[in-house]
């Protein structure tokens, strides 16, 4: 389970409470959670403050690296979780301000298939309302969930 949130923080920027972009995997049956703020928040948010370390996640001894919105833009945060040592990505994106635009919906998407090709890595893609899909390691997406619905998807992914 992958979910996000806002962690607000102490401080005040440009009249509004400083806060930090939060996504959170959940194993239940590993009894393990983790949490990410993102390394690069958007910048026309000046109040949204950057996380410390990049989102690597453990799981039965293999890596997986965790991206958030804007980051999904910036490749080379990419390529250094997969030298770290991550055989996938996750990827939550909030989509909100594409809910009207199907070309806007599909270009935010287009970044983590690049992604997913370009490091040889599975990458799961998890979205309020936009294009939430599985992408393989050749970028293209093999499990997809409608936009604008709330849907659970499932599908095998192999972690390297």
């Amino acid at each position: 389970i992958v979910l996000g949130t806002l962690h607000w923080e102490e401080g005040v920027t440009n009249g509004k409470r400083n806060k930090k972009d939060i996504s959170m995997a959940v194993f239940p049956s590993d009894n393990l959670s983790y949490e990410y703020a993102a390394l690069i928040p958007l910048p026309l948010e000046p109040h949204t403050l950057p996380g410390d370390e990049m989102g690597l996640i453990e799981i039965d001894g293999k890596m997986m690296g965790m991206t958030m919105c804007y980051e999904e833009t910036q490749l080379w945060l990419g390529r250094a979780l997969r030298k770290d040592g991550a055989g996938a990505f996750v990827s939550l994106a909030n989509n909100l301000a594409f809910t009207k635009s199907r070309v806007g919906l599909r270009l935010s998407g287009l970044y983590s298939r690049l992604s997913a090709a370009e490091n040889g890595v599975y990458v799961l893609r998890s979205t309020n309302t936009g294009e939430t899909y599985v992408a393989n390691p050749y970028g293209k997406v093999v499990a997809k969930a409608s936009s604008n619905k709330r849907q659970i998807l499932i599908s095998e992914v192999f972690i390297r």
